[in-house]
């Protein structure tokens, strides 16, 4: 029981991390756009 509360505490961060890892390159894709088109 416990392993499995574990993993799934594994998988939520590793969801967050992804969601934070877009949204830190979706940013970064912006800006550098904004950079090419002045």
């Amino acid at each position: 029981m416990m392993i499995i509360d574990v993993n799934q505490k594994v998988m939520q961060s590793n969801e967050a991390y992804a969601e934070l890892n877009r949204e830190t390159f979706r940013q970064h894709r912006v800006k550098v756009l904004n950079l090419l088109g002045s």
